[in-house]
C-alpha cells in the first residue's frame, strides 16, 4: 500500500508539470549509472552480529586445551546500477523518478578446537573435538527513486550537478548457515582392550527474509557534454535507508553419526539421529549468556515466536540498513520533445 500510495503521488506530480500552462518544449534526459559504496556499519546488525561471533571464537581458545581461527570480515562494500527519467522543468531544476538494485554480500567461517590428555584407569585418554561454522550472507534492495536535480553552468561543457530525493525500497536478505563438528575419544591400554567412540555432526540453515521501507539519497557531482545530446558524469552519494520489520522463512537439517569401537569387538555400535524442520517468523536480534564465563553474545534468525529463556536478553526485532557513501558513474542522454 505504501508503494502504491508513493508512485502515485509521483506520477501525479510529473503530470500536474507537464500540464502547466505556457511550456514551450519538454526537456527530458534518461540517466544510467553504476558503481560501489562503502557501507558506514557493516550495514547495523550484521556487524553485531559478526563481531559476537568472533568474541565468542576468541573467548573459547582461553586455555592450554582449547584453540580457535576466524575468518570473517566485516561486511563494508555494497553495488548498485539504476536509472532514472528526468523532467527538465527549467534549465537547473528537474525531478526525476528511476529505479535501481543494490547488492551486498559476505562469507565467513570460524573454527573450535580441544584436544586434552589424560591417564587414568590404567590407560591414556585422548579427547579431541573440532568444529567448523560458516556464514553466507547476501542481501539486495531494489529502490523506486523520487529526485530532484538541480545543476550549475561551470563552463559550455561542465556542470556542476546535485540532487536529493527520497525513495521505496524492496529489501531482501538471505543467510546461509553451515555448521560441521568432530569428536573423538580414544583410551589406549597396555593393560584393558583399546577402545574408541566418535560423532560426527552437520547442521545447515537457511533463512530467506523481505522488509520494505522508505530512505533518502542524494550526491553531489560533475557532468561533461560529450555533446548536445550525451553527458557522462561522476558523482559522490549517500544512503540513508533502515530495514527494521523483515518476515520470512528458515529451514534446518541436522544429522548426527555416533559409533563406538573396541579391540575385540570392532565397531559394534553404529546409530544416526536426523531431523529437519520449516518456520515462518519474524527476523529478531538477540544476546544469549554462556554459562562457562556469563558473557553475552549476539545472536540473529527467524523465529515465529519472540525468543526466550533463561540465557535469552535484549531482544528485539533485527535492524539491516543500507546507509553508505560511494561514487558513481553515469551516461545521460538528453531530449528534447
Amino acid at each position: 500500500m505504501k508503494r502504491i500510495w508513493f508512485l502515485s503521488c509521483a506520477a501525479l506530480f510529473v503530470v500536474a508539470v507537464l500540464a502547466a500552462p505556457g511550456a514551450a518544449a519538454i526537456k527530458l534526459s534518461f540517466k544510467l549509472n553504476g558503481g560501489a559504496a562503502m557501507l558506514l556499519n557493516g550495514a547495523g546488525d550484521l556487524e553485531e552480529f559478526r563481531k559476537g561471533e568472533e568474541a565468542y571464537a576468541a573467548d573459547w581458545a582461553e586455555g592450554d586445551t582449547y584453540s580457535s581461527t576466524f575468518n570473517w570480515k566485516k561486511l563494508s562494500l555494497a553495488s548498485e546500477f539504476g536509472g532514472e527519467v528526468i523532467l527538465h522543468l527549467t534549465p537547473k531544476l528537474g525531478v526525476g523518478i528511476g529505479a535501481g538494485y543494490i547488492g551486498v554480500g559476505r562469507k565467513g567461517d570460524y573454527s573450535l578446537n580441544y584436544h586434552d590428555t589424560w591417564n587414568a584407569s590404567g590407560g591414556t585418554f585422548d579427547e579431541k573435538e573440532d568444529s567448523k561454522t560458516v556464514h553466507d550472507f547476501s542481501g539486495s534492495a531494489v529502490p523506486i527513486l523520487l529526485n530532484f536535480h538541480y545543476q550549475i553552468p561551470l563552463s559550455p561543457r561542465f556542470n556542476l550537478i546535485g540532487y536529493a530525493g527520497i525513495g521505496y525500497y524492496l529489501g531482501k536478505f538471505n543467510h546461509d548457515y553451515n555448521y560441521t563438528a568432530n569428536y573423538l575419544l580414544t583410551y589406549t591400554s597396555t593393560i584393558y582392550w583399546n577402545q574408541k567412540g566418535t560423532v560426527d555432526i552437520t547442521y545447515t540453515q537457511k533463512s530467506k527474509a523481505t522488509c520494505n521501507k522508505i530512505g533518502f539519497q542524494g550526491g553531489v557531482g560533475l557532468e561533461m557534454l560529450l555533446t548536445p545530446f550525451i553527458s557522462v558524469g561522476l558523482e559522490f552519494t549517500g544512503r540513508m535507508v533502515n530495514f527494521s520489520d523483515w518476515k520470512g522463512d528458515w529451514e534446518y537439517d541436522y544429522s548426527s553419526r555416533t559409533r563406538y569401537w573396541h579391540e575385540y569387538l570392532g565397531w559394534y555400535s553404529d546409530s544416526t539421529t536426523k531431523f529437519d524442520d520449516t518456520e515462518s517468523g519474524s527476523l529478531w536480534y538477540w544476546d544469549w549468556s554462556w554459562s562457562y564465563n556469563s558473557k553475552d553474545y549476539a545472536s540473529l534468525g527467524i523465529r515465529e515466536e519472540k525468543p526466550s529463556g533463561s540465557t535469552v536478553k535484549n531482544v528485539r526485532p533485527a535492524e539491516i540498513n543500507l546507509n553508505r557513501i560511494g561514487a558513481l558513474v553515469s551516461v545521460r542522454f538528453h531530449f528534447d520533445i
